[in-house]
C-alpha cells in the first residue's frame, strides 16, 4: 500500500527511522510502499514518541468516501475535520472543536460557525 508522511520539526531520532522504510523525497516529505501491518506498526510508533512538531499519514482507504484516510498526531497547523466521512483542513483559529479520529468515529461535532465556512447558506 503507497503512504505518504508529512512531518514537521521532528527528532533526529524519528527523521532516521522514517528513513529506513520510506524514502524522504523532500524535507519531511516521506513516500514508499509498505504492507498494511508495517504501515501500522511504523504509525504506533509515531504516535508513541512525544513530538514538539506534527505528523500527517495519508494512506489508501479503499472504503473510504474520498479514498484515502488521513491520520494526524502532534500539533497541526490546519487541523484535519471528518465531516460525514470527507477529510477538510480547517483554517484559522477553532476553539472548542472535537476532531473526530477517522478510524474510529464516523462524524466530528462541529461548531456551527466553524460549519458555516465549509457549507455557507444560500440566500
Amino acid at each position: 500500500m503507497f503512504a505518504v508522511i508529512q512531518g514537521h520539526n521532528l527528532p533526529n531520532h524519528l527523521n532516521g527511522y522514517l528513513s529506513r522504510f520510506l524514502s524522504e523525497v523532500d524535507a519531511g516529505l516521506y513516500v514508499g510502499v509498505l504492507s498494511r501491518a508495517v504501515m501500522e506498526n511504523l504509525w504506533e510508533k509515531c504516535q508513541s514518541i512525544d513530538l514538539a512538531g506534527s505528523l500527517t499519514l495519508i494512506h489508501p482507504q479503499y472504503d473510504a468516501e474520498q479514498g484515502f484516510r488521513i491520520r494526524t498526531t502532534g500539533k497541526q497547523r490546519r487541523p484535519v475535520v471528518d465531516i460525514d466521512g470527507l477529510f477538510l483542513s480547517a483554517r484559522g483559529l477553532i476553539e472548542d472543536v472535537r476532531f473526530a479520529d477517522p478510524l474510529d468515529e464516523a462524524d466530528a461535532i462541529i461548531p456551527d460557525e466553524v460549519l458555516e465556512d465549509f457549507c455557507p447558506e444560500s440566500e
